[in-house]
């Protein structure tokens, strides 16, 4: 594990932590944040994986040199299929939305789904594992991985390096830099977001089940199986970085 990584598995599980003891003991008073239908929540948060999706998409295509743009490839796909199976579609209904099925109940008889219940006037009381948690952590882990192509390599003497390192480093480095700004904006606004999940909803332990459901498909792979069975499969860069 690289020393980047050690941090990133300190940082966002700290952060949950602090913001439900936050949210527990010491409630903050209302602010935009706290209102589920403010802006960043309603057009950025929501449409998470839209923004994040879409811009590493263009990110890769263009700083991936072209004999590891499939890998790159491989990588978003697999990380789309997770936040599918796990938020959207896993043959019928999410996980997430089987677990509170399973969990919960309708306060009116006769409902057994938590979306005609609501529709119903009812309220369904079932674990709701934090969404919000789950995407923002995946979406910002996948950021960070895929940026890793920014690092330099290795500089050959303590000399001046060569002019030319940058074109061959970066296919096309105008676009690559007008998109990795973008995503260095992601990210920061979905650990903004984070905080305010933190702080203004669910209990601690739906918020938990969230975070480790965020975290697991980055620990599972870009620390353990790919560094360790499929290298060719990391993000180039990845192996400048301090271990």
């Amino acid at each position: 594990m690289k020393k980047y990584q050690r941090n990133i598995l300190v940082l966002y599980p700290l952060t949950v932590l602090i913001g439900s003891l936050i949210h527990t003991f010491s409630p903050l008073p209302d602010t935009v944040f706290s209102n589920k239908h403010n802006p960043l929540n309603q057009h950025f948060a929501k449409r998470g994986w839209a923004w994040t999706g879409f811009s590493l998409a263009i990110f890769i295509y263009f700083s991936s040199p072209a004999p590891r743009r499939l890998r790159a490839v491989y990588r978003w796909f697999l990380a789309t299929l997770y936040w599918i199976v796990f938020a959207q579609w896993a043959f019928g209904h999410s996980v997430f939305d089987r677990v509170l099925m399973v969990s919960g109940t309708c306060s009116i008889d006769g409902h057994g789904h938590p979306r005609v219940c609501k529709a119903n006037g009812g309220e369904w009381m079932g674990f709701d594992v934090s969404g919000h948690c789950f995407l923002l952590i995946h979406m910002s882990l996948f950021i960070y991985e895929e940026l890793q192509i920014l690092v330099p390599p290795p500089q050959p003497t303590a000399a001046r390096r060569p002019t030319n390192v940058s074109n061959t480093f970066l296919p096309h480095p105008t676009t690559t830099a007008i998109m990795s700004s973008t995503l260095l904006f992601l990210l920061l606004l979905w650990y903004t977001m984070l905080i305010a999940t933190s702080v203004y909803f669910h209990s601690w332990q739906e918020k938990v089940a969230g975070t480790v459901a965020g975290m697991a498909y980055w620990f599972l792979s870009y620390v353990i199986a790919w560094p360790t069975w499929f290298p060719e499969m990391m993000p180039r860069g990845y192996n400048q970085r301090a271990a």
